[in-house]
């Protein structure tokens, strides 16, 4: 891997998918990474995180005699490179215990002037903050839908109404925090807003795409399981 591949893409689908495609620059830190994947998927970033390539685990130390690697110290490439893994665990939530696999797919070019995460596409919601870890997810839904389930008024008061439909997604309220982690960088820079748009049509030659979100890349960051 060389300094020309600066930017990552990732892949994931599977039973009850929640899938996020997006594309980050190579060079970005683990605590951006975890930004990002908490606005792609529409997490409000109240828990601890823990990166895990392989058997060594990128988070926030503090002060235990396990700790894991400063994620605000480490870059995607230089764990990629120093690990050679190109898929890992990011975990989200330790008393609920939500996994996400995160796998790069394709890696392409460095496009100057353009170092911030894009969200190209989104499948299935993600579930209530708090809602217990899949096993409770699981059982909110069933009792959402039954009102015959001994806990169905207890969590429609909890969720606030009897509709979940967890293919659904809020599009307004994923692509929003990416737009405000890409303007926080890139507002006053009308360079780098051209350029988005000569790179997004370079993406859809890469990609042989035919059709791509205003965000213009592609990283498939996470399956949650």
């Amino acid at each position: 891997m060389t300094s020309r591949s600066n930017w990552a893409t990732a892949p994931a689908i599977e039973k009850n998918s929640r899938k996020r495609r997006s594309l980050v620059p190579f060079r970005i830190r683990f605590d951006r990474l975890h930004e990002v994947l908490q606005a792609a998927y529409g997490w409000s970033n109240s828990h601890l995180y823990e990166f895990r390539i392989r058997d060594v685990g990128l988070g926030i130390p503090d002060g235990g005699f396990e700790d894991p690697i400063d994620a605000r110290k480490a870059t995607l490439l230089s764990a990629i490179e120093d690990i050679g893994a190109r898929s890992f665990k990011y975990l989200y939530d330790f008393a609920d215990g939500w996994t996400h696999t995160v796998k790069i797919a394709k890696t392409f070019p460095v496009i100057a002037d353009l170092n911030d995460p894009f969200l190209l596409d989104a499948v299935g919601r993600c579930p209530p903050e708090d809602v217990g870890g899949p096993w409770r997810y699981e059982e909110f839904r069933e009792a959402l839908a039954n009102k015959n389930h001994e806990r169905h008024d207890e969590l429609v008061a909890w969720w606030g109404s009897a509709d979940y439909d967890p293919a659904a997604i809020d599009v307004s309220a994923v692509f929003a925090p990416l737009d405000w982690l890409y303007f926080e960088a890139c507002c006053v820079c009308e360079k780098v807003s051209r350029t988005i748009w000569r790179f997004a049509w370079q993406m859809m030659d890469l990609l042989g795409a035919t059709k791509l979100s205003s965000r213009a890349a592609e990283t498939d960051v996470g399956r949650m399981l």
